[in-house]
């Protein structure tokens, strides 16, 4: 089970659940509780707007059934939200569509009923290390923003660092001051970082890299996965991913190619996506 790694001088993280089971809101209030965070719970769409405005909640996780209403309209509001919240979609039916509805809405991802406590823990770790990059990208001088290529490491960890994920938002944040579209970008590279992992317990002796490039005249960016092994079945590796896509917390190399614009190989057999400036997923 993952554990709470929280810096005991870094702000409590502040969480809204949203559904219209109280039992899954009490199992969920429970298994938090070791993990020092603020829990705010919600029967209806109604309690949850409300809430939201008085807990300005870090992380949300809405019902997509609920009473009336539909969890992806509750996050497309939320996400209006300066700084929006990190949202994530609770659903029994994670088909394509959904997933693109959520994403379209303002998710950063979608989680398969019934899912499981560790993905509610990985949410919380993902939070604390994007927002602990913030202040960080704020820090970087200029002169790191305006390269044309940033390679992104991939260490045994379950998320980038907070300090290379600064470094990510500094280079995306050089070529567009569009939100969306430095968030896209942060999300596509931090999925691909969780799928190399991944990758790694099956193939131990692969060497990867992310590979970050603007493209030409501002139209967007092309995030590059590489292995060094020749011809790498990359396209086997995504329908797996999209296979293994209705259970658990919806992620790595499928959530990124439902992110990006396009995706394609290179002539090096490297799998490319491609975010274009203004495209919606």
């Amino acid at each position: 089970m993952l554990k709470d790694t929280r810096d005991s001088h870094t702000e409590q993280t502040r969480i809204l659940l949203v559904d219209d089971d109280r039992q899954v809101l009490n199992v969920l209030v429970a298994a938090l509780t070791d993990w020092d965070v603020v829990t705010t719970c919600a029967l209806t769409a109604t309690d949850a707007i409300a809430d939201f405005e008085a807990c300005t909640p870090h992380i949300t996780l809405i019902d997509q059934m609920l009473p009336g209403a539909r969890g992806t309209d509750l996050i497309a509001r939320f996400a209006q939200g300066d700084p929006a919240p990190l949202q994530f979609l609770a659903t029994g039916a994670a088909d394509d569509q959904t997933l693109k509805l959520a994403l379209a809405s303002g998710a950063w991802s979608v989680l398969s009923k019934p899912y499981r406590l560790s993905d509610v823990f990985e949410i919380i770790e993902l939070q604390r290390v994007l927002a602990a990059a913030l202040p960080l990208d704020a820090a970087l001088s200029d002169e790191h923003r305006h390269d044309n290529a940033l390679t992104v490491a991939v260490s045994e960890t379950q998320f980038p660092s907070s300090p290379e994920i600064a470094r990510m938002l500094a280079f995306v944040g050089g070529f567009t001051e569009h939100r969306t579209e430095i968030r896209r970008v942060a999300e596509i590279v931090t999925e691909l970082t969780c799928a190399l992992r991944n990758l790694k317990l099956n193939h131990p002796d692969m060497a990867s890299a992310i590979e970050l490039h603007a493209l030409p005249d501002a139209a967007g960016f092309r995030v590059t996965l590489r292995c060094d092994q020749a011809r790498f079945d990359w396209r086997r590796e995504l329908a797996r991913a999209r296979n293994d896509s209705q259970s658990s917390r919806i992620g790595g190399l499928y959530l990124a190619s439902c992110l990006a614009s396009s995706v394609d190989l290179d002539d090096d057999g490297a799998l490319a996506f491609v975010c274009r400036a203004g495209a919606n997923p």
